[in-house]
C-alpha cells in the first residue's frame, strides 16, 4: 500500500490522500491504546460502551472510534483509481492488469496470516517474555519479506535476504502454539488485515471495469443494496449462497479420501473462507464512493494546472470551507452519539446549502476539484442521515446503510480540509507525521503489537504504564496519546529512510 496515493500520468503523490489515510491509522492506534473501561463512552465503539464493553448491537450512535476504519476504507478505495490509472496511461489493458490486482490482493492475504501467527499476544509460552522476542523478531523479519528496501543488492543477495527470512519465519510459525491451543492454520489471521485484503481485490476490479461509466458503478451499489435485503430473508438462496464457503464437488471429494482426524490440515483446499468472506463486501459502500472522488483526483492531475495565473477563491473564503467541513464531522458524531438525530439533520442540511455558497464559481482547476468533491461529500452524507433511522439508527457493528454513507461523506469532507490546507495554503511541514504515516500504514498498524509493546514489556515498563491506566485514567489517555506519536515517529523515521511494507 506504500504506492497508492501515486498519480497517473504525472507520477505525484496525492498528499492530503496520505494524510487522510494517515489520520486513520493513527487514530487506530490511539484507540488500542486507550485505557480500558473507565474514560467515557464516546472514546470507545459506540456498542461496547464502558465499563463493562459488553458488546450491543442495539444501542445505536457513533465515536470518533468508529470513524478510523471507514476511513482507511475510504482512502484504499480514492487510492485505486490513482495508482491503477498509471498503469493503465502506460498501455496496460484490462486483462493485463487483472493478475497484479489478485497478486497484490494475496500479498495482504499472506500479510494478515502472517501478522496474526507473530502477534506475541496470541502466542502461548511459559516465559511471555519468549513470545515479546518472537513479537520482535516478527516485526524487523517483515521488511525483507514484503519491504520495499532502499539498498541496492545484487539478486542473488536479496534472494537469500528475501526467501531466507520467509523460511526463518516459517519455522518459527510452524512450532508455536497459540491461545486456542492449536498450531499454526490458515484460518486464522488478522481481521481487519483480511478486509483490506478482500476489499483490494474486489473495489480495484469494480473501479476498472467501470472506470468509463459511472452510472454502471454507481448501479452496483443498487445491486449490493438488493443483496443486503435479500441476505435478510433466511429461506432466500443469496442467503445461502452468503453462508456457504465450500466448494461442493472438491469439499464432497476429499472428505472421502481423507479421515476426520487429517481433515483440518487440508480443509483449506475446499473452504475458501480462510481468504475471502461474503460478508466484507458489505464495505464496498464505501469503496465505491471513493473511486468516484479518486476518478476526480486523477482527472484534477492529468490537467495543465495554470491556478496561479487565475483569481481564485479568497484565503478567507478557503478557511470557511475548511471550517465547515471539520464542523460537519463534529456535529454528526456529537449530534448522533447523543441520538439528536432530526437536530443533526437540520445543521448538517443547513450547513450544506452554507458550504453550497462557499464552493460555488470555481475558476481553476483545483477550485473545480474541491467543488465537485463537495458536491458528492453532501450527497452521500445527506444520504446517510436519511438512512439512519433505517436497521435501527447508525452502527458501526453490525454496520448499517447509513453508517457507510456518512462515514463516506465525513471522509470526503476531511479530504478536502487537507487539501486546501496542504496544496493551498501550503502547509505540508505541520502535517508532515501524519502523511508520512499515510505512506506506510503497514508498519504503522503492527508496530503497536510487535513493537511498542513488546519493548515496555521487555524492559518492565508495561506493569507501570497499567497501574496508570486503572488508576488515573486521563493521565493514561495522555500516555496513550504520547506512544501513538512514539510510533508515528518511528514510521516517519521509515518512510523518510525510504524503507515501506509492499502490502
Amino acid at each position: 500500500m506504500t504506492d497508492s496515493a501515486i498519480l497517473g500520468r504525472s507520477g505525484k503523490r496525492v498528499y492530503p490522500l496520505d494524510a487522510l489515510r494517515g489520520t486513520a491509522i493513527l487514530l487506530m492506534v490511539l484507540a488500542s491504546l486507550l485505557p480500558f473501561g473507565v474514560l467515557p463512552s464516546w472514546m470507545y465503539h459506540a456498542q461496547s460502551p464502558p465499563p463493562s464493553h459488553q458488546f450491543n448491537p442495539d444501542l445505536p450512535g457513533i465515536t470518533w472510534v468508529d470513524m478510523v476504519f471507514p476511513f482507511f476504507i475510504f482512502s484504499m478505495g480514492a487510492a485505486f483509481p490513482l495508482a491503477l490509472s498509471r498503469r493503465i496511461a502506460n498501455g496496460r489493458s484490462n486483462a493485463q492488469m487483472i493478475w497484479p490486482i489478485i497478486k497484490r490482493g494475496f500479498a495482504l492475504l499472506g500479510f494478515a496470516i502472517y501478522n496474526y501467527h507473530m502477534t506475541p499476544s496470541k502466542m502461548v509460552f511459559k516465559s511471555q517474555n519468549v513470545a515479546w522476542v518472537l513479537g520482535l523478531v516478527g516485526f524487523f523479519l517483515m521488511f525483507p519479506m514484503w519491504g520495499r528496501l532502499p539498498w541496492k543488492l545484487d539478486k542473488i543477495k536479496s534472494n537469500i535476504l528475501k526467501y531466507g527470512s520467509w523460511v526463518l519465519a516459517a519455522c518459527i510459525i510452524s512450532v508455536l502454539k497459540y491461545n486456542n491451543g492449536q498450531g499454526f492454520s490458515p484460518f486464522k489471521s488478522n481481521i481487519i488485515l483480511l478486509v483490506l485484503a478482500d476489499l483490494s481485490v474486489f473495489g480495484a476490479f469494480i473501479w476498472l471495469f467501470t472506470r468509463e461509466n459511472i452510472l454502471l458503478r454507481l448501479g452496483l451499489l443498487g445491486i449490493l443494496f438488493a443483496i443486503r435485503l435479500s441476505c435478510t430473508v433466511d429461506t432466500s438462496w443469496i442467503n445461502s449462497v452468503g453462508n456457504t464457503f465450500e466448494i461442493p464437488f472438491l469439499a464432497g471429494l476429499i472428505k472421502n479420501l481423507i479421515s476426520q482426524e487429517k481433515l483440518e490440515y487440508v480443509k483449506w483446499i475446499y473452504n475458501f473462507s480462510w481468504m475471502f468472506q461474503w460478508r466484507f463486501l458489505k464495505y464496498l459502500f464505501i469503496i465505491i464512493p471513493a473511486t468516484i472522488i479518486g476518478d476526480l483526483l486523477v482527472v484534477w492531475m492529468n490537467k495543465d494546472e495554470n491556478d496561479h495565473l487565475r483569481k481564485g477563491w479568497g484565503k478567507i473564503r478557503l478557511a470557511a470551507i475548511v471550517c465547515i467541513m471539520l464542523g460537519f464531522i463534529l456535529i454528526v458524531l456529537v449530534g448522533l452519539k447523543v441520538r439528536l438525530c432530526l437536530a443533526t439533520f437540520l445543521c448538517c442540511a443547513g450547513m450544506g446549502i452554507t458550504g453550497l455558497f462557499f464552493v460555488r464559481n470555481p475558476q481553476s482547476n483545483r477550485e473545480r476539484l474541491l467543488n465537485r468533491m463537495y458536491l458528492w461529500g453532501i450527497f452521500w452524507l445527506i444520504l446517510g442521515l436519511l438512512f439512519e433511522p433505517y436497521e435501527g439508527g447508525i452502527k458501526k457493528d453490525p454496520s448499517t446503510m447509513s453508517y457507510y454513507f456518512v462515514m463516506s461523506g465525513l471522509a470526503t469532507f476531511l479530504l478536502i480540509a487537507f487539501s486546501i490546507t496542504i496544496d493551498i495554503f501550503r502547509k505540508r511541514k505541520y502535517l508532515k507525521l501524519l502523511i508520512n504515516n499515510g505512506q506506510n500504514p503497514m508498519i504503522a498498524y503492527v508496530s503497536n503489537s510487535n513493537l511498542l509493546i513488546p519493548v515496555l514489556a521487555l524492559t518492565g515498563l508495561r506493569p507501570i504504564v497499567n497501574s496508570i491506566y486503572s488508576n488515573q485514567p486521563w493521565l493514561g489517555f495522555v500516555i496513550a496519546v504520547g506512544l501513538t506519536l512514539v510510533i508515528a515517529s518511528i514510521v516517519s523515521l521509515f518512510t523518510h529512510n525510504k524503507i515501506f511494507l509492499r502490502t
